[in-house]
């Protein structure tokens, strides 16, 4: 599994749980779809950094920052130790 899948399922998870949470389902969502757009961009960005040549000099700042949203689901048996920033 990719730090990337790993959190998309982990975003897709929030979501479902936001309608039965007792705290307040619409920030959830709200946080749900700005991790979303988060990794949406780091897919894009990757995409458009492959296609230029500079996919290396970049991607290391980006997956730090999916590395950092990641940390939040440690306690998870699917997350990858290596992915800790």
């Amino acid at each position: 599994m990719t730090l990337t899948e790993f959190l998309t399922a982990r975003v897709t998870e929030d979501e479902a749980a936001a309608h039965a949470a007792r705290q307040d389902p619409a920030r959830v969502l709200a946080e749900c779809a700005a991790k979303r757009q988060i990794l949406n961009r780091y897919l894009d960005a990757c995409a458009a950094d492959q296609s230029s040549g500079t996919f290396a000099t970049v991607w290391g700042e980006r997956r730090e920052a999916l590395a950092t949203l990641a940390a939040v689901y440690a306690d998870r048996a699917d997350y990858d130790e290596s992915w800790r920033s």
